[in-house]
């Protein structure tokens, strides 16, 4: 057994990603964006990595190299509304579910290189959290209200917590 020495960080703010190698000492930047993340995915391996900001950014090999992806269902011009979009990701990075506040899921199985329409009906998500392969969800609605999935986000369920409000 080994303990871990690899990290990651990023900055939501300044669009900057760092590894770390040795546990935090050093941290070497390895993405440069002119925006924010507002998402951020690694493998368990380190391989793959995922950042959304006005673009979604992905790498395969460890952040050497980084390729920009746009989002499809987005209209031209709209990279503002990105931002207002939730992602999960599977453990390994290789299934993402995007969930822009249009009503609708995706589903990516390419680093966010290409997405599928997933479902619609989807409610207006403000945080999201996956299992491991991406199957089953749970996303904070506004007004107290929790949503499930257990197809990726094709379909939904609602669940009213009572007696909260301003969630």
């Amino acid at each position: 057994w080994a303990a871990a020495t690899s990290a990651y960080g990023y900055s939501p703010y300044t669009g900057l990603f760092f590894t770390s190698t040795n546990s935090g000492a050093s941290w070497t930047q390895i993405l440069t964006a002119s925006e924010g993340f507002t998402f951020v995915a690694v493998s368990a391996d380190g391989t793959k990595m995922i950042a959304n900001g006005h673009f979604l950014y992905s790498s395969s090999n460890s952040g050497a190299s980084w390729t920009t992806n746009t989002f499809p269902y987005l209209s031209a011009g709209s990279y503002g509304d990105a931002v207002n979009v939730v992602y999960a990701s599977s453990a390994d990075c290789t299934k993402l579910v995007s969930l822009p506040n249009t009503g609708n899921s995706y589903i990516s199985t390419d680093l966010g290189a290409t997405w599928t329409l997933n479902g619609t009906g989807c409610p207006v998500i403000l945080a999201l959290a996956s299992s491991a392969d991406c199957t089953k969800l749970v996303g904070l609605a506004p007004n107290g209200i929790i949503c499930t999935s257990t197809d990726s986000g094709a379909t939904w369920q609602t669940h009213s917590i009572s007696g909260t409000t301003g969630i």
